[in-house]
């Protein structure tokens, strides 16, 4: 389980919600302290689940052609290309400001006509 129990950063209602649902789950009900729930060796086997992941993804998948090439006469190939992406900030406004040269106007008749001219 990975999760905490602050019952002292709780408001009444909350702290004695919290309380409830916890006795119901058989988690801690002291709500005089904070409860870290935390299982740190869960989170450790993560961690290292993802690293050996990360430096499998990393290996080169064949050893270098025995081609004429001089990577391949001395044995030493290019680093793994590694992606990444950086989420940047938005604005906090427009970056161009953008005016008319003139205002613009749009008019449109108070009433309109229509007739309609026999067929010949």
């Amino acid at each position: 389980m990975d999760a905490a129990l602050p019952y002292t950063q709780y408001g009444f209602f909350l702290r004695w919600l919290m309380k409830h649902i916890a006795s119901v789950a058989g988690a801690p009900v002291d709500t005089t302290r904070d409860h870290d729930l935390t299982d740190w060796d869960e989170v450790a086997r993560f961690a290292d689940g993802i690293a050996a992941d990360l430096a499998e993804r990393a290996a080169p998948a064949a050893p270098p052609s025995s081609g004429d090439s001089a990577a391949a006469r001395s044995g030493v190939s290019r680093p793994p290309r590694m992606l990444s992406s950086v989420d940047l900030p938005l604005p906090d406004g427009p970056s161009i400001t953008m005016s008319s040269p003139a205002p613009t106007s749009r008019s449109m008749p108070r009433s309109a006509c229509t007739s309609t001219s026999p067929i010949s």
